[in-house]
């Protein structure tokens, strides 16, 4: 605050503490439909890494989410088809994600056909 006395301006100024809560701070984790999406996208690439990125990825959300098992439900065909892939690497990340997602929901598998 500043106050006038004899024609001079003198500034007085309060301490101020300004605090954020983690949350504010803390970049925004994706949605779950966005990174299902995103990891999906991934899924259909051209580059064989990039389809092993997203079939660990898959296996990674799926291992303990229901919930991520079903959004996934469109990764198996796509997952199925990496199983004829030349890379090794590829063939395991699939089957690994696959395995992921036949926990506690056999319904998937039908769909391959």
């Amino acid at each position: 605050m500043g106050f006038k006395e004899s024609g001079q301006c003198h500034l007085t100024t309060v301490p101020t503490t300004v605090t954020f809560s983690d949350a504010e701070i803390q970049p925004r984790a994706l949605s779950p439909s966005s990174n299902v999406n995103q990891t999906l996208l991934l899924l259909q690439s051209d580059e064989v890494n990039s389809r092993v990125q997203a079939a660990a990825e898959i296996r990674r959300l799926t291992k303990t989410s229901q919930r991520y098992r079903r959004h996934f439900s469109g990764a198996v065909k796509p997952l199925v088809d990496m199983l004829f892939d030349d890379s090794i690497e590829a063939k395991e990340a699939a089957l690994a994600a696959l395995l992921n997602l036949a926990v506690k929901d056999e319904t998937l598998f039908p769909r391959i056909q």
